[in-house]
């Protein structure tokens, strides 16, 4: 046995170390916005969605109250870590350090490092059986070394896990319906169940073993009929168990349906915006996702890739194939306009498997121009996501919000009389503490930016709108600054004259407030939450 370990390696030896480099890319950042530094905070503002469901298990199990995402990923990590957990609470800290929920997202996110570094593997089974080993390859490098699924997966949420499962479906639906045993079947329901209870939108991944269905149906259409009944049985056990491992996994949604439903149709702007099916949103959404996830020079390889990526009709994965279009374009589809780059990640081996193929084919054309060119691409395309990764290792070790808050702690005398400036919708700043360096609350008086306040925290995210409306105050505000402009600020509140006049003062006129220190945020390439540029303004005396 040992033996057969030791030559699977040493087949595989290049392939695991490019999957231990990714992996140690995706753990550089896995402490990041953790809190484990005094003055870092939790930098990521979604992630708190996912882990409450892992740190409040066992007790909402079945009454959890947050419908936006599945809970089994969650629940299985909280199985895990509950004894660590029963400890922590018996005994008290067991690791120096961290606290208890530190434990628990740290634990969540090397898990998510894991399932990243699986895709690596999957990705390039995949490309074996469709394609080539130079495709499996590329396909391989393109998911360890790609820029978002690098960064995305040392996060507390639920995509870079979602992105494995549909590769790994990618190669069960095959291998199950070559068996058209129950035992396989069974499998494949787990693993599309255990899909679905992660994000409900995943319910998508059905489209795969249809289109093995159909096409294995309608292989002999003049006997389709007694075809399609030797199939109803592992169908019913497929359906079955993907929709008890979906309930096991997420029961409340179940449970509490109409509280469910109730909380979907609440969000219409969120889940089904009508309005983000128009044409021209749709381009704009699409080619805003595709550029952050990949960078303008790159954003249109994995479309163009899918050019290159038919196997021809009688290759033995070809419904595979097939699958996997529809499946991309389903999922855009649904999204229409507002598709966050993120969503993407669903997608991410499919679409890497596209441009891969498109590099392999290329380097194995005839001609040594395009054979060359290809090969620079390739290069490229790689170099590019290394320094994409490195940049974003670099700014979140170099974060704006902690090196703002050392300064603060440092030079801010106790008891000193301080606002955090909120500008884009005025809500509460703790709604988006993230945007925001850690700050002692007990340490100061925290007041309102009308009580004159001695200094004032802000970022560069707050004060966009606002200075956009009053660099155009023609178009949006009279004279005694009270807002006419049209519907940009969305749907959020419309600020008052008096905090028109107060943004006036501190970003142009600066007759009260003097901009005392800055600390830029990450520029060069777009970071989702990276840190935003830190402001500190004092009164002057």
């Amino acid at each position: 046995m040992r033996r057969k370990w030791f030559i699977l390696i040493r087949q595989h030896r290049w392939l695991i170390l490019l999957a231990l480099v990714s992996l140690v890319l995706r753990l550089s950042m896995l402490t990041w916005g953790t809190g484990i530094d005094e003055h870092t905070g939790f930098y990521h503002p979604d992630e708190h969605k996912a882990w409450r469901s892992m740190t409040n298990f066992p007790g909402n199990y079945l009454n959890n109250p947050r419908y936006e995402y599945g809970t089994a990923l969650q629940y299985t990590l909280a199985i895990f870590c509950y004894p660590v957990n029963i400890g922590w609470d018996k005994i008290g800290t067991l690791f120096g350090g961290i606290d208890r929920l530190q434990f628990n997202v740290l634990a969540f996110r090397f898990v998510n490092s894991l399932f990243g570094v699986g895709c690596v593997f999957l990705v390039f089974k995949l490309g074996r059986k469709l394609y080539d080993g130079m495709t499996a390859w590329f396909a391989a490098a393109l998911v360890a070394l790609g820029y978002y699924h690098v960064i995305n997966s040392p996060i507390c949420s639920l995509d870079v896990p979602m992105s494995f499962f549909v590769t790994l479906l990618l190669l069960l639906v095959p291998w199950a319906f070559e068996r058209k045993s129950k035992g396989a079947f069974v499998l494949l329901g787990m693993a599309t169940g255990y899909l679905i209870g992660m994000k409900i939108y995943a319910f998508f991944i059905g489209i795969v073993p249809l289109v093995y269905l159909g096409g294995t149906i309608l292989k002999d259409r003049s006997r389709w009929w007694e075809e399609a009944k030797t199939w109803i049985a592992p169908m019913l056990i497929y359906a079955g168990v993907s929709i008890l491992t979906t309930f096991i996994t997420t029961p409340h949604i179940f449970l509490h349906f109409p509280e469910y439903v109730a909380w979907m149709t609440s969000r219409p702007d969120l889940w089904f915006p009508g309005e983000m099916h128009q044409g021209w949103r749709i381009r704009r959404g699409w080619g805003l996702a595709f550029n952050e996830m990949y960078t303008p020079f790159l954003a249109w390889v994995p479309l163009a890739g899918f050019l290159f990526s038919y196997p021809g009709r009688n290759h033995p994965y070809f419904k595979c194939w097939l699958s996997m279009p529809i499946l991309v374009c389903s999922i855009l589809l649904f999204w229409g306009g507002w598709i966050p780059a993120r969503y993407l990640l669903f997608i991410s081996t499919i679409l890497a498997l596209f441009s891969a193929r498109m590099l392999a084919r290329l380097i194995q054309h005839r001609s040594l121009l395009t054979r060359s060119l290809a090969c620079s691409l390739a290069v490229f395309i790689l170099v590019w996501n290394l320094r994409s990764i490195a940049i974003a290792i670099e700014a979140r070790k170099q974060d704006s919000r902690a090196i703002a808050a050392a300064y603060l702690a440092e030079y801010l005398p106790e008891g000193a009389r301080l606002t955090m400036a909120n500008a884009p919708d005025f809500q509460d700043w703790r709604d988006h503490e993230w945007r925001y360096p850690v700050i002692r609350a007990e340490k100061y008086q925290l007041v309102s930016i009308f009580d004159e306040p001695e200094y004032i925290v802000t970022n560069d995210i707050n004060l966009v709108r606002m200075r956009r409306a009053l660099l155009d105050k023609h178009k949006h505000l009279d004279e005694d600054f009270n807002w006419v402009g049209g519907g940009w600020w969305l749907d959020k509140q419309i600020p008052t004259a008096e905090e028109f006049r107060f943004y006036q003062d501190l970003i142009f006129d600066q007759e009260n407030y003097e901009l005392v220190q800055s600390w830029p945020g990450e520029v060069r390439i777009k970071i989702p939450f990276s840190g935003p540029e830190i402001r500190l303004y004092r009164k002057k005396s």
